[in-house]
C-alpha cells in the first residue's frame, strides 16, 4: 500500500507551534502589561508614534479574576491547537482509525463548549460593555460539528474492523 505524503499537515503542525507561541509570548505580555499599566506608548524620536491603547476598563484590568480569565482561555486555545496538532500527527502515521482520534476529537469538543462560554465572557468582558454576552453560537456549532465527525470517526473504526476479519 502506498504511503500518501501529507505535506500540507506536516506545514500545518508546524504552523500550529508558531500559532502556540504567539499565544504564550501575547498571554505573558498582557499579563505583564495588567499587572504594572493600563497602556503602554510607544514614541520614535521625532515625537510621533504608535500609542498601544488597552480598551479594557482600568479596575478590570487589575482585577486577579481578569487575569485568571486570560490564562484560563489561553490555555484552552493552547489545548485545542495541541489536540488537532496530535490528530495532524495521526494522520500523517497512518493512524486514522483509532480510538484515540475519537478521544482527540471529543476533547475538542469539549474544549469548544468551553470556549463557547469563557470567550464570550471574556469578550464582553474586554469590550467594557455593561451586557454580558452568555454564549458564542459559532463555538457551540464547531463543538457540534465536532462531535458528529467523532460519532462518523467511532462507526469507521467498527467497520473497519469487521472488514479485517472479513475474508
Amino acid at each position: 500500500m502506498k504511503k500518501t505524503n501529507y505535506k500540507a499537515l506536516k506545514i500545518a503542525n508546524i504552523f500550529i507551534n508558531i500559532v502556540i507561541a504567539v499565544i504564550v509570548i501575547s498571554t505573558i505580555i498582557a499579563i505583564g502589561l495588567s499587572v504594572t499599566q493600563s497602556h503602554l506608548a510607544l514614541t520614535n524620536q521625532v515625537g510621533n508614534g504608535i500609542v498601544f491603547d488597552i480598551n479594557i476598563p482600568e479596575k478590570l484590568l487589575h482585577s486577579p479574576a481578569f487575569i485568571g480569565l486570560t490564562v484560563i482561555v489561553s490555555v484552552l486555545w493552547i489545548a485545542l491547537l495541541v489536540w488537532v496538532k496530535m490528530f495532524f500527527q495521526n494522520i500523517i502515521d497512518n493512524r486514522i482509525f483509532t480510538q484515540d482520534n475519537v478521544k482527540l476529537a471529543r476533547y475538542v469538543e469539549y474544549n469548544f463548549i468551553a470556549l463557547a462560554f469563557l470567550d464570550s465572557w471574556f469578550q464582553s468582558l474586554c469590550s467594557g460593555s455593561e451586557v454580558l454576552n452568555l454564549v458564542n453560537v459559532a463555538y457551540l456549532v464547531a463543538a457540534f460539528v465536532v462531535w458528529v465527525f467523532s460519532m462518523i470517526l467511532k462507526e469507521a473504526i467498527i467497520i473497519a474492523e469487521e472488514n479485517e476479519f472479513t475474508i
